[in-house]
């Protein structure tokens, strides 16, 4: 497993100006939270995904899949009142 060092630091700049700008418009009290959050939630992908590479081009390419992959969710819908 290697590191790209280039990817690597542009990725965490990415993320650090991304959660700057969320951190900036919000007003309250979970500013800082909400900074961190965002920093470390785009942070982590964003460095797996960019600058990680393995010896096998497969480990690559699963790990970009099921990194980006949503799982399926469900709305629930509230009770109709019957009357």
């Amino acid at each position: 497993m290697k590191i790209n060092t280039f990817t690597a630091i542009l990725s965490v700049a990415l993320a650090g100006i991304v959660a700057f700008f969320l951190s900036f418009y919000v007003s309250g009290d979970n500013k800082l939270l909400l900074g961190i959050g965002s920093f470390v939630s785009m942070a982590l992908p964003l460095t797996g995904t960019l600058s990680l590479s393995f010896e096998y081009d497969r480990t690559t390419t699963l790990m970009e899949i099921s990194i980006f992959q949503t799982p399926p969710f469900r709305l629930k819908q509230p009770p109709q009142n019957v009357t």
